[in-house]
């Protein structure tokens, strides 16, 4: 059985925090467990799909090919993300927008961190 103490998990509360800011600023993917997956808390390719559509305005086609997504999974991410975009412009809270976009409140809180300022 493992026991982690408590220094132990501030240091690696602190290592994740360091390493989420440097892949921010130097726009990579870092792979932590699940990444690959899908699954958990790992750090999403939404941000990575949002910022090719985004910012670098690449075609949508081209960002499913170049992320291993098929056009359809990516077109929902940008759905999903302009219908939070769309609450926030129209001043919804975070338990309307659950509603309205019929999302859960980690992920509305997910879009709402990277990406609605």
């Amino acid at each position: 059985m493992r026991l982690f103490t408590p220094e132990y998990k501030r240091w690696r509360a602190f290592l994740k925090k360091r390493l989420l800011t440097e892949a921010d600023h130097s726009y990579t993917t870092l792979h932590f467990v699940g990444y690959g997956h899908d699954m958990g808390t790992a750090i999403s390719h939404k941000t990575r799909i949002l910022r090719k559509i985004f910012v670098d305005k690449k075609d949508l086609v081209q960002v499913a090919r170049e992320t291993d997504h098929s056009p359809d999974a990516v077109g929902k991410h940008c759905q999903e993300f302009n219908k939070v975009k769309w609450c926030v412009e129209n001043g919804m809270g975070e338990e309307e927008m659950r509603i309205v976009t019929g999302m859960k409140a980690h992920l509305i809180a997910e879009y709402l961190k990277n990406w609605v300022g």
